[in-house]
């Protein structure tokens, strides 16, 4: 883990935040499920269903929530 010391700060090199914005359906859970779990999508929403929190969001196929 990298860090920098300036004057009493320590700052971590390994936090990283992102916010994605977009339109309905346009592929903003499925990219965050790409960059977070690492792998590729197959196309029909293995990746964006890695970063369902809630049953219905799997029911419906929307993210109500990835934080």
């Amino acid at each position: 883990m990298a860090e920098i010391i300036e004057e009493e700060k320590v700052i971590d090199l390994n936090d990283v935040r992102i916010a994605v914005i977009g339109n309905v359906d346009s592929g903003k859970s499925t990219l965050v499920g790409v960059l977070t779990k690492g792998e590729l999508d197959d196309g029909r929403g293995a990746a964006r269903s890695k970063v369902f929190n809630y049953n219905h969001e799997q029911e419906n196929g929307r993210t109500s929530s990835i934080g």
